[in-house]
């Protein structure tokens, strides 16, 4: 399975800043899982599609740098991180 990883700002991002060294996706042991990255910034919204299949019951951590800055250049004050694992297909 290749689950979209949606990220949502609250405003718009500069889209230099948001890139495949400040957003991505780690597996639990800290590699990165290869994945297609796109930035709306209508939406402000920036989509994670991994290029590989995950399985069920892998973890996966989305990061997002605290370098990640927004269309007028401030900065996030940290890096954050969130922990998703994939569900079995029913």
């Amino acid at each position: 399975m290749r689950p979209r990883v949606v990220v949502n700002f609250d405003r718009p991002m500069s889209a230099g800043a948001v890139n495949e060294r400040t957003l991505r996706l780690e597996s639990a042991a800290g590699g990165v899982v290869p994945a297609k990255l796109s930035y709306d910034a209508e939406a402000c919204q920036a989509v994670l599609a991994p290029t590989r299949d995950l399985n069920p019951g892998e973890t996966v951590r989305v990061v997002v740098s605290g370098e990640v800055a927004d269309a007028a250049g401030r900065r996030m004050d940290k890096e954050v991180r969130t922990v998703f694992a994939c569900a079995a297909p029913e």
